[in-house]
């Protein structure tokens, strides 16, 4: 049995809460992350490394690219970004905007 179900390991990871900013790894249990350190040991059912990377275990990436005029929610040859969304997935990002 494994002690955690991910471990990721980078060349950097930053931890605004424990205030941990330097080589180490992640490790998650279930939905949450449970260690966060140079130090982190244990055995896990998948572990990812990164050694020239940087981890950012708090950042929750909550943007969109909102499309003019309406389209479609999938890649776009007309737009020059390669993403419209629907009025649909407008509707569901202004949910969560409103529900935070």
């Amino acid at each position: 049995m494994s002690d955690y179900e991910l471990i990721v390991s980078a060349g950097r990871v930053f931890c605004a809460v424990s205030g941990f900013d330097g080589p180490g790894a992640v490790a998650v249990k279930g939905d949450r992350i449970v260690a966060v350190g140079a130090e982190v040991e244990g055995s896990a059912w998948q572990t990812l490394d990164f050694p020239g990377d940087l981890l950012l275990t708090e950042l929750v990436d909550m943007h969109a690219h909102p499309a003019r005029g309406g389209g479609l929610c999938r890649p776009s040859p007309g737009d020059r970004l390669g993403h419209k969304f629907s009025n649909d997935c407008v509707d569901v990002f202004s949910h969560c905007l409103k529900s935070a």
